[in-house]
């Protein structure tokens, strides 16, 4: 993931699209990138190897998307984390939390490998019976719009 050849960018371009893709599905509107910013400190290598972007639907509904390759072992410190006016919902090592002025409710999860597992079978599964994806051409698209935009606004090459 650190060699543009075989990976076509950094963590940008290969983990990204996962949290733009989120944002564009939970908001169902269309974004564009307000600012961001790259380095390749890290690893010092020619792609990226930390991304932080900034995020506006077409309403003004705002979003981070930040992503790096600079965990020091296998696996992740991976969290996804909505915040609206009456609740925060994070999920962070397969453990989603609810925080509210009532307070915090927590609801173990699975392994977060899981979903992953569960979303390719799903595609395949279509695949096999002539559906429509779950995800198709052009939700990828979209995503990889908002990642070039970051590029451009980070002044960096994927």
């Amino acid at each position: 993931m650190l060699d543009r050849a075989e990976a076509g960018g950094g963590c940008l371009r290969n983990l990204g699209p996962h949290g733009f893709d989120m944002f564009l599905y939970l908001t169902g509107e269309e974004a564009h990138v307000t600012s961001a910013q790259v380095s390749r400190r890290a690893h010092e290598r020619a792609v990226e190897d930390y991304a932080s972007v900034m995020l506006r639907s077409a309403s003004g509904i705002l979003g981070t998307i930040e992503v790096g390759n600079g965990f020091p072992r296998d696996g992740t410190d991976g969290e996804w984390k909505i915040a609206g006016r009456d609740a925060i919902l994070t999920m962070k090592d397969g453990i989603l939390k609810l925080a509210t002025a009532a307070g915090d409710e927590t609801f173990p999860g699975t392994d977060v490998i899981a979903p992953y597992f569960s979303a390719v079978r799903d595609a395949l599964d279509r695949w096999q019976e002539g559906a429509k994806p779950p995800i198709g051409v052009h939700d990828c698209a979209r995503a990889v719009r908002l990642i070039d935009q970051a590029y451009e606004r980070a002044g960096a090459v994927a």
